[in-house]
């Protein structure tokens, strides 16, 4: 299961979803919607907004 909660602006999706790093902030490319090219950014949004947990892995996409 996962719920999109936003996109990068370059063509990744921002979602929630249970990957193979548990449960938590994953992105992964519009063109390949395929659960196992998920990127883990960060277990929550509240780690990646507040404590900067994961951030890199973000603006690096």
């Amino acid at each position: 299961m996962s719920l999109a909660i936003g996109d990068d602006e370059d063509g990744n999706a921002i979602m929630y979803a249970e990957g193979k790093q548990g449960f938590g902030v994953y992105a992964i490319a519009f063109n390949d919607i395929d659960i196992d090219e998920m990127i883990f950014i960060s277990e929550s949004l509240t780690e990646i907004l507040i404590h900067a947990k994961g951030i890199e892995k973000l603006v690096n996409l």
